[in-house]
């Protein structure tokens, strides 16, 4: 978008490739107005909340032809450049994703990124911040900036309204209306059934996944400080009142610019002292990643030294499910008996030879499919607890087994382990883990190796 809220679009290239690939990125910015208003038609007569809000159709010729002229003036405004610096910066983005070997030739598939950015963890520099001094600030604000927010006579209210105001934010995904999405919060097992789409035409909207997961932790945090305000109601008064004040934004930028003051650490303790009777995390936020610590604290008291520090990144690219899926809906033969792709004895030497053959082609397909591969990486995630790990759950297992009952995998006989799911800038899923192989405890294995009669016993 440029400064008018316009759709720009950048090539890096030269004038003589942009005239011969363009026909590839056509499809991201291409405005079909006859399919369009031909939609929004039957959308008028099928959706709910079309009919609840009476809403009018203006498909006249003038209206279409905006479209159109807006089509053009986003092919005519075009920005090629063919500069050394902006190839560079593009090579370093792609190698870092795909590998070094993905500058290297010409294909006709073009690589579509869909990037998911979290706040990080730390940052780098010779300053230890604060989280919960971070996440202040993040909540105040650095600046006294006011956003005026008008209230309409009859608002929308997520808890009440919630399916009704989804639906019409998305008709084209949800075309019957809202009436049949639940009222209040998305639950898990709707959210995977969309995921899950036969078509993918959930998942393929960048913009329905950012709503839900806005809406799943703004939930969250209100579900978890109601839990608490019932029971804390003096001390987060006492939060109000101090987050009212003038002084506290710039304390807390006074904290951040200076960690190791004194004032930065009172600050630090007594906003640990009122938010820790919140309760429960906000997912994907600094204070999960805070409240993992004493976890790691608590296997580390319990079991001593973790044995092996494991990193797993399965190449989802490479995942045979995900291409089969993907084929049966470019082939549209969810239905078909003859196809290879929809037989469960389908092996990777019966896919297509350009697939098999064009590592950027997988790449672009898995890209294509962010709910898929997240699937496929939950379920290599299993694999490795059951088969290399051989350490299941116990609500698997259905019953709790000691240390001497376990199976011996990989890693020998496995006590614990515990795992950590991080996203890569570009969204790519990883798993870190810290495996532990005893049920021993140091306090245990030191009062052992001081008792005499125990080293007599183990000596004959």
């Amino acid at each position: 978008m440029d400064i008018d809220r316009k759709p720009r679009v950048t090539f890096i290239g030269s004038t003589e490739q942009w005239r011969a690939r363009k026909h590839l990125f056509r499809g991201l910015y291409e405005l079909p107005s006859e399919s369009i208003f031909s939609w929004l038609n039957v959308l008028k007569e099928t959706h709910s909340f079309f009919r609840k809000e009476c809403i009018v159709i203006d498909d006249s010729i003038s209206a279409k032809q905006r479209l159109a002229d807006l089509q053009d003036s986003i092919e005519k405004g075009v920005i090629v450049s063919d500069a050394g610096a902006l190839h560079a910066v593009d090579d370093a983005v792609n190698s870092e994703r795909f590998g070094t070997d993905i500058t290297t030739g010409e294909s006709p598939e073009v690589v579509i990124q869909q990037s998911t950015v979290l706040q990080p963890a730390m940052c780098h520099g010779d300053k230890v911040g604060s989280v919960v001094i971070d996440a202040m600030i993040n909540a105040v604000g650095e600046q006294d900036d006011i956003a005026v927010v008008r209230r309409g006579v009859d608002p929308i209210v997520e808890w009440d309204e919630n399916g009704y105001m989804i639906a019409g934010a998305f008709p084209t995904l949800f075309m019957m209306g809202g009436d049949m999405l639940p009222s209040g919060s998305f639950s898990q097992g709707l959210i995977d059934h969309l995921m899950r789409y036969y078509d993918g035409r959930f998942e393929n909207n960048v913009t329905l996944i950012a709503t839900l997961f806005n809406q799943m932790q703004r939930h969250a945090a209100v579900r978890k400080a109601a839990r608490a305000s019932t029971t804390h109601a003096k001390t987060l008064q006492k939060l109000g009142q101090l987050a009212s004040g003038v002084e506290f934004r710039k304390s807390l930028l006074a904290a951040k610019n200076n960690p190791d003051s004194p004032a930065a650490k009172r600050l630090n303790a007594s906003l640990l002292r009122i938010l820790s009777v919140i309760g429960g995390t906000i997912p994907f936020s600094p204070f999960e990643r805070a409240g993992t610590r004493p976890k790691l604290a608590a296997m580390r008291f319990r079991f001593g030294l973790p044995q092996f520090w494991v990193t797993v990144a399965p190449p989802e690219q490479d995942d045979i499910t995900l291409h089969r899926i993907m084929l049966l809906r470019q082939l549209n033969a969810w239905n078909d008996e003859e196809c290879t792709c929809g037989q469960s004895q389908c092996r990777w030497v019966q896919l297509p030879k350009n697939l098999k053959g064009s590592p950027r082609l997988r790449l672009s397909i898995s890209n294509k499919c962010p709910a898929m591969a997240a699937f496929m990486f939950e379920r290599k995630m299993k694999l490795i607890q059951k088969a290399i790990l051989r350490c299941p759950a116990s609500h698997d297992t259905k019953k709790s087994r000691n240390y001497t009952e376990r199976e011996s995998g990989a890693f020998g006989t496995v006590a614990r382990f515990n795992g950590v799911v991080e996203p890569q800038m570009d969204g790519r899923l990883h798993l870190h883990m810290t495996v532990y192989g005893s049920s021993f405890t140091p306090e245990i294995l030191t009062r052992g190796a001081t008792n005499e009669e125990l080293r007599l016993y183990i000596a004959e």
